[in-house]
């Protein structure tokens, strides 16, 4: 499916995102969905507030050397963001590949390591999932790169950032057979 030229990649619940350029450069376009329920007056503020926040959060991360899409633009009146587009398979997509169990444990002890820069820069991904994590690269260089800013803020408090943790417990445990990932993952957050 293609919208003015755009590649749909998929859609969620908050948001589509194509594939398109910006400004002769590959980028990923995440346009925020309207809520029908929502007054206009509301929708249009949070969607603002929204869109502003996830920039923000990726900024935050990307100053503090968390791998993040670069932000080209956000657009307020279209409810987008342009960022750079990730090549990569997603950590979901790579570990159900089955790699071999040494070059699992490297990679998910430099996501860890990615997680714990972006929990000391207090930003709190909200979504935290195998699938918003993209391995650029090759082995042995995989590098992580966050994705998925939608649900992100700022927060300096433990327990959030515990919740983000937990929640890619949940996603490697509910999506990979594989064992002991999350422990291979805590790893390299504790650095």
């Amino acid at each position: 499916m293609a919208e003015g030229g755009h590649k749909l990649l998929g859609q969620g619940a908050e948001a589509k995102v194509w594939e398109a350029t910006f400004c002769g450069r590959p980028c990923v376009i995440k346009e925020r969905v309207a809520k029908a329920y929502r007054h206009p007056a509301l929708e249009a503020s949070l969607s603002k507030k929204r869109l502003n926040q996830e920039a923000r959060c990726i900024a935050r991360a990307r100053k503090m050397g968390v791998a993040a899409p670069c932000i080209y633009h956000v657009d307020h009146g279209t409810k987008r963001i342009y960022m750079a587009l990730v090549s990569g398979p997603t950590l979901k997509a790579w570990l159900l590949t089955h790699p071999p169990d040494a070059v699992v444990t490297t990679a998910l002890g430099t996501v860890g390591g990615c997680l714990a820069k972006l929990h000391d820069s207090d930003v709190v991904h909200g979504d935290l999932t195998s699938s918003n994590v993209m391995l650029t690269g090759g082995h042995p260089a995989l590098a992580p790169c966050l994705i998925d800013f939608g649900l992100a803020y700022v927060s300096g408090m433990v327990e959030d950032k515990a919740v983000d943790l937990y929640v890619m417990e949940r996603a490697l445990l509910t999506t990979h057979t594989q064992a002991a990932l999350m422990d291979r993952v805590l790893a390299g957050y504790k650095g």
